[in-house]
């Protein structure tokens, strides 16, 4: 074969020629490929999670333990209630006039 030969066209079953796809046709694909992405990573995190949990919840349970057999002192302090200010009385003020001096 020589460089100028070229293959011929793919074609579908019916002998129609195969098109490259489109753009909606490669979304598609990254759709289904997301996906399967996104279930694998969402059972790892899982996974990573539960045993996460189980390596450090026996920490948790010892330490409940610990403070169940120390017991603590419980003080208890007075709230402080003040007294209501009497109420205000409006006070009168004396104006003075130069004639009322006299």
């Amino acid at each position: 074969m020589t460089d100028e030969q070229k293959k011929p066209p793919a074609t579908r079953p019916s002998g129609e020629p195969e098109l490259p796809p489109t753009v909606m046709e490669i979304i598609a694909h990254e759709e289904q490929q997301d996906r399967k992405f996104a279930r694998i990573a969402i059972a790892i995190a899982a996974v990573l999670h539960i045993v996460f949990f189980a390596v450090t919840w026996p920490s948790f349970a010892a330490a409940i333990k610990e403070t169940k057999q120390i017991k603590s002192k419980i003080y208890v302090v007075k709230q402080i209630k003040f007294k209501q200010p009497p109420p205000r009385q409006v006070q009168q003020q004396v104006v003075m006039r130069e004639g009322m001096l006299d």
